[in-house]
């Protein structure tokens, strides 16, 4: 594919190895990338969520660390299709963004670039889909009522696309997190800090950004965004 693509003038069209399951890293991007002639075609990395359990995520950072010049992408998630999960849509499953949030934060944290969704919308069955695969997503479609259901998949999306921007720079975070997950991006301007909270109970942190401070109290299953101005010296949530 890589030459092919050369030889039409699509040179500018980003190659991306594996797309598939983690627990083939880093034996396939080593097949590949360590091939002279095939990695000079290469540019990224695809991998999908759907065997995480089986391997450490810090799989991704020693893969990164082999081939730092080859981003890895996120290209496919869904809930819905486990074996182990409820088939389908779930309408209003705080659990299924949950398990999103866990992903993208795991994810980045450890050198992947972006996280996609497999689906944007899907219908009351999870389709449609011509070999009845279905599953769930954040957003699922009545076309009977002419309505739409935006699920918490949804709205935990929502804390990293609408606030880490593209270009930002995730950060490492110091200090004792307990069992919370974490995860901090800076952007020109301003500092962002996502912190999910699996547990039933509240947890309390001070959080320190540059110049700022804050403590802040995150409640039982829940899901908080905390911006700081850079260049002002104030944050918001």
């Amino acid at each position: 594919l890589g030459p092919a693509l050369a030889k039409h003038n699509y040179s500018h069209v980003n190659l991306i190895i594996l797309d598939d399951n983690r627990p083939l890293l880093p034996e396939w991007a080593i097949k590949i990338l360590k091939d002279t002639d095939a990695k000079k075609y290469v540019k990224g990395i695809g991998i999908h969520w759907y065997l995480d359990v089986l391997v450490p995520v810090t799989v991704l950072n020693v893969t990164h660390y082999l081939f730092p010049d080859v981003f890895i992408l996120a290209t496919e998630a869904c809930t819905g299709t486990s074996l182990f999960d409820t088939p389908g849509p779930l309408l209003g499953s705080w659990a299924r963004g949950v398990r999103y949030s866990t992903s993208i934060i795991d994810d980045l944290n450890n050198f992947v670039v972006g996280w996609l969704d497999w689906n944007l919308v899907l219908n009351l069955q999870g389709g449609p889909n011509w070999v009845k695969n279905f599953a769930d997503s954040p957003i699922i479609l009545d076309p009977k009522q002419e309505v739409f259901y935006k699920q918490p998949m949804f709205y935990h999306l929502a804390h990293f696309s609408k606030y880490i921007n593209p270009g930002s720079t995730v950060v490492s975070i110091k200090g004792n997190v307990n069992d919370t997950k974490i995860v901090g991006a800076t952007d020109a301007n301003h500092g962002i800090v996502v912190i999910l909270n699996p547990n039933p109970t509240m947890r309390k942190y001070s959080l320190k950004v540059a110049e700022g401070f804050i403590d802040i109290e995150i409640p039982g299953d829940a899901i908080q965004t905390y911006i700081f101005n850079l260049s002002k010296k104030k944050s918001t949530t």
